[in-house]
């Protein structure tokens, strides 16, 4: 064990990797904003929902998401995508308690579902995603609840439902009268998706995507795709004086800058091919091992042999660490497979030596994707 190593490379962290050049965008959308911006009228106001500009330019970066441009009635701002995910099932408490989440789901889901009082109940999953079979049981358990469900890169799993199952999922979500909250953390980043869930079925979906993965965490910007504007009046009513939703004037008025100019979609673009640089190189180093990747910015190692706890601790002893599926179980008192390694938060040179690191210990030995998907009839 003489090879073992002290020094942490930290795979643990999704967000937007580092992008050349793009510090000058930026700051060429700051001195624009600086001449164009009246700090006096705009610091003054809430930012409720969002300008009318702000939800023009919202619809016009998802757009490139949608197969139909999104009407902008349908669109509203909040501070990032936690407070999205507070504000909603806040607002839908009263009549619904329970959560229907994956069985490995976004670790902060449990955080709101505990300060909100409401109960998480897990749903199967396979390759594919959500089981239709075990959503059906949990809705007929469960009729007043509401599905949380991230179909598009896929927290901590990184897989992408295929769009057969979005079609099963809805109808079975639609017959039994339960919402959903559809997360497109990482939805912008891969260059085929299905559509979410919000064009499949905007009569019952509410759909958050935050701009961390894709642009910049520190904007604290989401934007909401709800089923229409009478659902978000309605739905927020007793929310919506509220401030703690509201985004920063600030940065809603700089992101409208960086969209307009044409930066948004250039970083974007970058991303997007650094997603697919670091999942290549992904398919080169680790070898022997069978990957869930999902062309987003993480990957999925399941090891049939061994516990994701197991694993995160040896990947540690090599100076790698990972996140073991153990964070992401609703169910916390079963064993779970699986470690989630990010590839956006180092450099490429750091991300290559953390891969060696994985090959050198027992961590990818008998690696393999068993999660095969079930048939439809189920």
């Amino acid at each position: 064990m003489s090879n073992i190593v002290k020094a942490g490379i930290d795979l643990r962290r999704v967000t937007s990797p580092v992008i050349p050049h793009i510090d000058q965008e930026i700051a060429k959308a700051l001195h624009r904003l600086q001449r164009s911006w009246s700090p006096s009228d705009e610091l003054r106001q809430h930012r409720k929902l969002g300008t009318v500009n702000d939800r023009r330019f919202a619809s016009h970066f998802l757009s490139r998401r949608y197969v139909e441009p999104v009407d902008e009635e349908r669109v509203f701002l909040v501070s990032g995508t936690q407070n999205a995910l507070f504000l909603l099932l806040s607002a839908m408490r009263p009549e619904r308690s329970t959560i229907i989440v994956e069985e490995l789901a976004y670790r902060q889901i449990r955080e709101v579902a505990a300060i909100l009082g409401m109960r998480l109940v897990g749903v199967e999953t396979d390759a594919d995603g959500i089981v239709p079979r075990s959503l059906e049981d949990r809705t007929r358990e469960h009729p007043k609840s509401i599905l949380y469900c991230t179909p598009t890169v896929h927290n901590p799993t990184a897989t992408i439902m295929p769009e057969g199952r979005r079609t099963a999922i809805i109808q079975i979500a639609r017959s039994g009268g339960v919402p959903i909250i559809e997360d497109e953390a990482q939805g912008l980043i891969p260059l085929a998706a299905p559509p979410p869930l919000s064009e499949m079925a905007p009569d019952i979906t509410w759909t958050v995507t935050g701009l961390s993965k894709c642009l910049f965490v520190g904007l604290r910007i989401a934007y909401v795709v709800a089923p229409s504007a009478d659902a978000i009046r309605n739905t927020l009513k007793d929310h919506s004086d509220m401030a703690f939703w509201y985004s920063s004037a600030v940065a809603a008025s700089l992101t409208n800058e960086i969209i307009a100019s044409g930066a948004a979609e250039l970083m974007l673009e970058r991303v997007r091919e650094e997603a697919v640089r670091r999942q290549e190189l992904a398919d080169r180093l680790l070898l022997g091992s069978e990957l869930v990747r999902g062309n987003g910015l993480h990957l999925w190692i399941d090891n049939p042999e061994r516990t994701g706890n197991d694993l995160r601790e040896e990947a540690a002893q090599y100076g790698v660490l990972v996140r073991s599926a153990s964070e992401y179980a609703v169910n916390q008192n079963q064993q779970q497979r699986g470690i989630r390694a990010s590839l956006a938060d180092v450099c490429m040179e750091d991300l290559s030596l953390a891969f060696e690191r994985l090959n050198s210990s027992t961590v990818l030995l008998g690696s393999i994707n068993e999660r095969k998907p079930r048939s439809e009839e189920n």
